[in-house]
């Protein structure tokens, strides 16, 4: 959803002005109760604001960098970076631990492999919105990498310029361990114009 872009900076914000209004609180009720300690009560409140506000800014900055969008963003890159490079251990590692354990897990990723044709990546686009669903301790979001632009050299030793879309699901956060990272993911062969074709492939073990 689009509105969690801004949430690690709202809760900065926020953090500030709670810090402000709880430093304000203590200050006056130290000031009222020894009313001959001005500057200890001014010390005390900064202290309290400091406190405070470095706590909700370290929440901020962890939802930021790791449960939120921009976290999911750069799986994103790690995802089509290690699918352009080859990389089998690092696609395999975004994957929950429920879909790593299937028995046909190992072959479905040689298959992913072999659909998504590729000898260099030439450039794609990591968006940050898809849609997003909470429940209790669980965060789960579908996502998609678009503009996806590779060159690949075929049999006759031209070298071709191929498109894809790619779409997958991820617990973000869940309270079953084993369920957090990709659940499902498809690749879809687009043409030049960036409409999708009939060739799909998709790999989804419902986990979610």
């Amino acid at each position: 959803m689009a509105f969690l872009i801004f949430l690690p900076l709202f809760l900065i914000f926020a953090a500030f002005l709670l810090a402000l209004l709880g430093g304000a609180i203590v200050a006056l009720v130290y000031a009222i109760i020894i009313k001959k300690k001005a500057i200890k009560a001014v010390l005390f409140s900064a202290s309290f604001c400091l406190f405070t506000a470095f706590a909700l800014m370290i929440g901020a900055i962890g939802y930021s960098t790791q449960g939120g969008e921009y976290g999911t963003a750069r799986k994103s890159d790690t995802l089509i970076t290690s699918l352009a490079s080859g990389d089998k251990d690092t696609l395999k590692s975004l994957f929950c631990e429920r879909a790593r354990n299937q028995s046909t897990f190992d072959d479905d990723i040689d298959e992913l492999f072999a659909f998504f044709k590729c000898d260099s990546l030439i450039t794609h686009k990591s968006g940050l919105g898809g849609s997003s669903f909470q429940s209790g301790g669980d965060h789960f979001m579908d996502k998609s990498i678009d503009n996806i632009e590779v060159a690949f050299e075929n049999i006759n030793g031209e070298t071709q310029t191929l498109y894809y879309r790619i779409n997958y699901g991820i617990y973000i956060r869940n309270t079953d361990p084993t369920r957090v990272g990709i659940t499902d993911i498809s690749i879809v062969v687009q043409d030049s114009n960036g409409n999708d074709t009939d060739e799909i492939l998709r790999i989804d073990y419902e986990l979610w």
